[in-house]
């Protein structure tokens, strides 16, 4: 995301998360590329925040409980909340259950392959 977009960003996901009744202490940019990742403290969620504009965030809400169900590991939307897009500022944001990064692991070119296959059947 632009630079100077970020903090606007930052305050709408924020802000978003408060009026769902969700603590927010602090928000920590744990990706950032054409969306924004944040990890938002104290309430333990992931915003993932694009520019109204630039963005599948239904999609990405539509699709998560589909992949879940073909057991591909995909982290759940956050529970506290409607599954949904929540617009505001300009920006689109939805909620997923945070989880600690995992170590690395390889794949195998084949069992990736299988997980796509499994993921769009």
């Amino acid at each position: 995301m632009q630079a100077p977009r970020v903090p606007r960003a930052m305050a709408a996901a924020m802000s978003i998360a408060s009026s769902l009744d969700l603590r927010v202490d602090e928000a920590i940019v744990v990706h950032d590329s054409n969306k924004l990742s944040l990890h938002l403290l104290a309430c333990e969620v992931l915003a993932r925040v694009a520019p109204v504009a630039h963005q599948v965030a239904q999609f990405e809400v539509e699709l998560a409980p589909r992949l879940a169900e073909a057991g591909c590991p995909v982290a759940c939307l956050e529970p506290r909340v409607g599954p949904r897009a929540y617009e505001r500022d300009g920006f689109v944001v939805t909620l997923w259950t945070y989880c600690e990064p995992a170590a690395p692991r390889e794949v195998s070119a084949e069992d990736y392959a299988s997980a796509l296959t499994a993921a769009t059947a």
